[in-house]
């Protein structure tokens, strides 16, 4: 006995009568019982009728919903939420944090990319491509809108800065930030004896400060030890004249006594005289 297949590809069963199902993959299927020999995204089964349930979807319903809204389940073909992503998240699945930030999209009115796809609403800024701007000039020696516009041509090794375009270096010859500018060996020359001028004129200045900031030191320095000895010798004769108008006052106190003492003594003099003389009055009286 010989079996031959079903002279068109899609139909099993008795005289190749029934068409296998849809969701087959490649809506081939096995010509007696109609099984596939895989399913469709979404699909799971031996003939692929049963649709991925249980918050799953895709392929032999192998890839789990991301955060819909209101705990929704997603389709189950492409995972998509059918109330959208639930807060903090973003993207076609909703997993996708809403902490990611957007890539450099080309801001004219200060929009932000968009919230579920992270896509910019108005393209890329300069120097960047891809679905969420995310990526630079994929060619080497680009830069600027969609990465269209050639590094200049004296850049080293053709390559410049994706967004403005300035030479990350030069060839010899040529200098700028786009390498534009030629110049000969002896403007080189002359260039650097400028810039060697100018270290010099700088060093010499830097050096003329710090030595005019030591002298005012040394000078402020010797100017306060100077204020400190005329104190000191102010302080000291104010001293000394204490003491010399101290010892006046205490002569003054020595004379004054010594001439109560003398006055003192006189007067007994004087009295003892009078004494005497009134004696010798008593005296002459009786004789």
């Amino acid at each position: 006995m010989e079996v031959y297949g079903c002279p068109t590809p899609g139909y099993y069963g008795e005289n190749c009568s029934l068409p296998c199902p849809q969701t087959c993959q490649g809506s081939n299927c096995n010509i007696v019982d109609g099984t596939c020999p895989g399913c469709n995204n979404g699909y799971r089964g031996p003939t692929c009728d049963e649709k991925c349930s249980d918050g799953t979807y895709g392929l032999e319903c192998g890839y789990v919903c991301g955060n819909c809204s209101d705990a929704d389940w997603c389709n189950h073909v492409y995972g998509s939420c059918p109330n959208g992503c639930d807060v903090g998240v973003f993207g076609d699945t909703c997993d996708r944090d809403c902490s990611m930030k957007c890539g450099n999209c080309l801001y004219l009115y200060g929009e932000q990319c968009h919230h579920v796809t992270g896509q910019c609403p108005r393209g890329c800024g300069d120097g960047f491509h891809g679905g969420l701007c995310d990526q630079g000039c994929p060619t080497p020696g680009h830069y600027g809108e969609d990465c269209s516009l050639q590094c200049p041509k004296n850049c080293q090794e053709g390559h410049c800065h994706i967004v403005d375009g300035n030479c990350l270096g030069c060839i010899p010859g040529y200098r700028g930030p786009k390498c534009n500018d030629g110049f000969t060996a002896y403007d080189s020359a002359s260039s650097d004896l400028s810039t060697k001028n100018q270290s010099s004129t700088t060093i010499y200045v830097c050096v003329t400060i710090i030595s005019l900031s030591v002298l005012l030191n040394v000078f402020f320095i010797i100017r306060q030890l100077k204020n400190r000895n005329v104190c000191r010798q102010q302080i000291k004769q104010e001293k000394a004249d204490e003491q010399i108008r101290g010892l006046s006052k205490g002569l003054e106190k020595t004379t004054h006594f010594s001439k109560s003492i003398l006055n003192q003594d006189e007067e007994n003099v004087a009295y003892q005289e009078l004494g005497e003389l009134a004696k010798e009055s008593r005296y002459d009286d009786l004789s």
